[in-house]
C-alpha cells in the first residue's frame, strides 16, 4: 500500500515506520526530508541484503569480504574478484523477492564469474524465483528511479513499501503550499490526503502522540 511520509519538523529523532497506518514519520525540517528519507532506506537496503547475502553464501559455500550500498544507474548489483558486493539501495522498493533474487544472482559470481551455463544453473538451484524477478526487473526497473524525481520536491511523495514493489506518487503542487503552515495544519492536510480513508484515524492518532498537531 502507498505510504504517507510525515515531515515530524523536529531536529531529533529517527524514521519512524508505522506499518499499520502505513506512515513514514521523518525529522528533520521538510527541506531535509528526501536526504533523511533516501539515508533510512539505504539503511533497510543494507540489512535486507546482508541478510539475504549471507544466507546464499553459506549455502552456496562461499565467502564475500564486504558488502556496500550505491546508487547505480546501469546495474543492480556487482561482484569485485576481491570478493566485494555492491547492490543498489533502490532494491529496497522492489518486491522482497526481487531483492533476494539480485543478492543470489551476485553471490553465485563469488563462486563463476561468468554468466555460463554453470552459473545460471548454481543460482536457479538456490533461488527458484529467478525468473519471476528477472521479469519484474525488465518490465519495472526503470520505476525504482522515479523516486528520485519525485523526491526533489522539498516535500514527501507517497511510497509503496509493501511485497508489491514501488509505486511513487507524485506530490500534488497543491501539497506545497501546505509546508509553509503551521506544523499542526501541515499534518493534518497530509493525513486527509491520504490514499486509505481506513487509515486517517490511525495516522491522525499516531501524530498527537508525537505532539504534532
Amino acid at each position: 500500500n502507498p505510504h504517507t511520509v510525515i515531515s515530524t519538523g523536529t531536529t531529533r529523532g529517527l524514521v519512524i515506520h508505522d506499518q499499520e497506518n502505513a506512515a513514514l514519520f521523518v525529522p528533520g525540517a521538510p527541506s531535509h526530508v528526501k536526504r533523511r528519507l533516501v539515508d533510512w532506506l539505504k539503511a533497510q537496503a543494507r540489512r535486507e541484503l546482508v541478510t539475504a547475502c549471507t544466507h546464499y553464501a553459506g549455502r552456496m559455500g562461499v565467502a564475500y569480504t564486504a558488502i556496500s550500498i550505491r546508487d547505480q544507474k546501469s546495474r543492480w548489483g556487482s561482484c569485485a574478484a576481491s570478493g566485494a558486493l555492491s547492490f543498489s539501495w533502490r532494491l529496497i522498493l522492489a518486491p522482497d523477492y526481487v531483492l533476494d533474487y539480485v543478492a543470489a544472482h551476485e553471490v553465485a559470481h563469488l563462486s563463476e564469474m561468468n554468466h555460463s551455463p554453470r552459473f545460471w544453473r548454481l543460482v536457479l538451484t538456490h533461488c527458484p524465483h529467478t525468473k519471476r524477478a528477472k521479469a519484474w526487473l525488465k518490465q519495472h526497473g526503470r520505476e525504482l528511479h522515479r523516486v528520485e524525481h519525485a523526491l526533489k520536491h522539498d516535500i514527501a511523495p507517497a511510497l509503496s513499501l509493501d511485497g508489491n514493489g514501488i509505486d511513487v506518487l507524485e506530490v500534488e503542487n497543491g501539497i506545497a503550499s501546505v509546508f509553509g503552515r503551521s506544523q499542526g495544519e501541515r499534518v493534518t492536510n497530509i493525513i486527509e490526503r491520504a490514499a486509505h480513508p481506513d487509515a486517517r484515524e490511525g495516522l491522525r492518532a499516531a501524530a498527537a502522540e508525537m505532539g504534532m498537531l
